[in-house]
């Protein structure tokens, strides 16, 4: 079974973005569809095989409790070297 076979037998999804600097979140619920047609956005996203389009039901700020703080690190040689 690949990834995006889930999407096929159940289309509704949860997404919960976070913003860590800011320490806030958004919950965002609705139905995904698969795009096979690997040109439709290929303007945006050359090397896509496919794209995954959300039809957003619900979105809505979510509870910050529990987001640590956090502050961008600057990159170093080791992060290379892995």
């Amino acid at each position: 079974m690949n990834r995006t076979d889930n999407i096929l037998v159940n289309p509704n999804i949860g997404m919960l973005f976070i913003d860590f600097q800011g320490r806030s979140r958004l919950r965002v619920n609705g139905s995904a569809d698969i795009i096979e047609d690997r040109h439709a956005y290929e303007d945006i996203w050359p090397m896509a095989q496919r794209y995954v389009q959300v039809t957003v039901k619900q979105a809505y700020p979510n509870c910050k409790a529990r987001i640590p703080k956090m502050t961008f690190a600057p990159l170093t040689d080791a992060f290379f070297d892995e």
